[in-house]
């Protein structure tokens, strides 16, 4: 399955592709927290951000898992460049955009070629060793962290020049992302990377989804996301509109280093915070303390308006947030064949997608009546919802082995 060469331990492949990962997240967490007031601009309203945001998760939808099962056919490495072209286009679209419709058209491109994530980590996934699975994957998880912390912190200083400024510098860092992939990111030495699976693609996907242990690990991602994507989509608004700073609302500057925040949090937990847990606790009862986490973290954020309150929900958020994503999709990588990598994190990304159309819309609808409260305790319901679901799910979702291919 894996080349002959002795020189392709299991390691070496991890710091290029976790470049590739930082690189890109850094570019996306320059659009992020910008992205909302730029539509502003142009006449958007919250429901309209919504929308803006539903029509890159539709087209992630529709083409994450075709992108997902072409990796696993033709190459991740290809698979992977194509998809950051997409991304580089949509980031230079968005910086020349006249008017809304045009941002709409540069968010609809970057949905559509928005595989990158999901290709990295099954290529993660091909090249480590099952016991090493989550750590491999909280790599990634830190890797994207350090994007996400580097990334609204050149937004937040760019931002004065003009909110269209970070997104021309986002197409630049996109651009490095692509020669990083292209230099320093090993080609696999075999094509396919895996022989294609007797079954056609829908037929696998059905496979999958029979096992139970998907189901209910998948019902927790769903939930984790769909959190995720409801406080994430509107976060933003919430800071202007809530919480102040010498006197006057939180401007781009200011959320920008609410996010950098976020992304230390995120670096620190997968470094140090998850290779310890990891080796203390089991994967069910290491997932139902991040959604606890979360359910607390949600609650002091939507309820108290403070700036200390506002650092105190932060680090329980984004800790949870940590440790949930990197356990579950771990989970799922180790209960599926190895010819169904691909697939499997395409699907899930699907499921994201999808779940990216509906919370952001209904976040809109929540931020634009001003119903903090409900927004708030939506987030709660659903992270309490995610301990349920862990906690019932069969003995199998916390797994120590993979599926035979």
């Amino acid at each position: 399955m894996m080349p002959e060469e002795p020189a392709a331990p299991d390691r070496s492949p991890l710091p290029p592709i976790l470049a590739v990962v930082a690189v890109e997240s850094a570019g996306l967490g320059m659009i992020l927290p910008l992205l909302p007031f730029y539509a502003s601009e142009f006449g958007a309203t919250p429901l309209t951000i919504g929308l803006l945001l539903a029509s890159f998760s539709l087209c992630e939808l529709l083409a994450a898992p075709i992108l997902g099962k072409a990796s696993d056919l033709f190459g991740r490495k290809r698979l992977l460049v194509a998809s950051q072209i997409g991304t580089c286009a949509s980031f230079l679209l968005l910086a020349l955009a006249p008017n809304l419709a045009v941002v709409f058209a540069a968010r609809i491109l970057g949905g559509l070629s928005a595989g990158n994530i999901s290709i990295a980590t099954a290529y993660v996934s091909d090249r480590t060793a099952p016991h090493k699975r989550r750590q491999a994957i909280g790599f990634v998880s830190a890797a994207m962290g350090v994007g996400t912390m580097v990334g609204p912190a050149l937004a937040g200083v760019l931002a004065p020049m003009g909110l269209a400024v970070p997104f021309g510098v986002a197409a630049v860092v996109s651009l490095a992302s692509i020669l990083a992939t292209c230099l320093l990111l090993p080609a696999e030495g075999q094509q396919p990377i895996h022989k294609p699976a007797p079954a056609p693609f829908l037929a696998q996907i059905g496979g999958l989804l029979a096992l139970p242990q998907v189901k209910h690990l998948l019902a927790a991602l769903a939930l984790l996301f769909m959190a995720f994507s409801l406080f994430g989509s509107q976060f933003a608004l919430v800071l202007h509109a809530r919480f102040q700073w010498q006197g006057r609302p939180f401007d781009p500057t200011e959320i920008g280093f609410v996010f950098v925040a976020a992304g230390a949090i995120n670096i620190l937990v997968q470094v140090v915070v998850m290779p310890l847990l990891g080796k203390a606790l089991r994967e069910r009862t290491l997932a139902m303390a991040s959604f606890s986490l979360l359910a607390i973290g949600f609650m002091i954020i939507g309820l108290v308006g403070t700036v200390p309150a506002l650092a105190a929900g932060i680090v329980m958020a984004a800790t949870g947030i940590a440790l949930a994503r990197p356990t579950l999709v771990a989970a799922l990588s180790l209960i599926v064949p190895a010819t169904s990598q691909g697939a499997a994190m395409g699907m899930a990304q699907s499921m994201a997608a999808l779940i990216n159309i509906v919370a952001p819309i209904a976040g809109g609808l929540l931020i634009e009546g001003q119903h903090f409260t409900g927004w708030a305790m939506a987030l709660v319901g659903l992270a309490l919802a995610g301990i349920a679901v862990v906690a019932l799910s069969p003995a199998g979702s916390d797994s120590s082995k993979r599926a035979d291919p």
